[in-house]
């Protein structure tokens, strides 16, 4: 194959990548941007029942009781914190690319 034919065939391969990419990215199908005249915007009885689920999970979390009295147990208290600070150290040269000794 002949370098001109190779480079023709590259160009227009690399072309159509690059035309595909923009239609992936850059034209998304904005449908669920349209409103439809009979039921109102697109999507909204989706967000009508995802309102309802997280109302839902919201009462059951309003309705759960927590038994505090852990936090005044003899063991609780007795518990120790074995934490200790960090101290800052010198964590390396400032160009590690740089031959040792420069």
């Amino acid at each position: 194959m002949s370098p001109l034919v190779r480079n023709i065939l590259l160009a227009a391969t690399l072309a159509a990548i690059v035309s595909l990419g923009y239609f992936i990215f850059f034209r998304a199908d904005n449908s669920a941007l349209l409103t439809n005249s009979a039921t109102g915007a697109l999507g909204e009885t989706d967000v009508l029942v995802e309102n309802e689920m997280f109302l839902g999970r919201l009462q059951e979390l309003q309705t759960l009781k927590i038994d505090s009295s852990i936090f005044n147990d003899v063991r609780f208290v007795s518990l120790f914190n074995f934490r200790r600070d960090l101290v800052d150290e010198k964590t390396g040269r400032p160009n590690p690319f740089r031959p040792v000794g420069e």
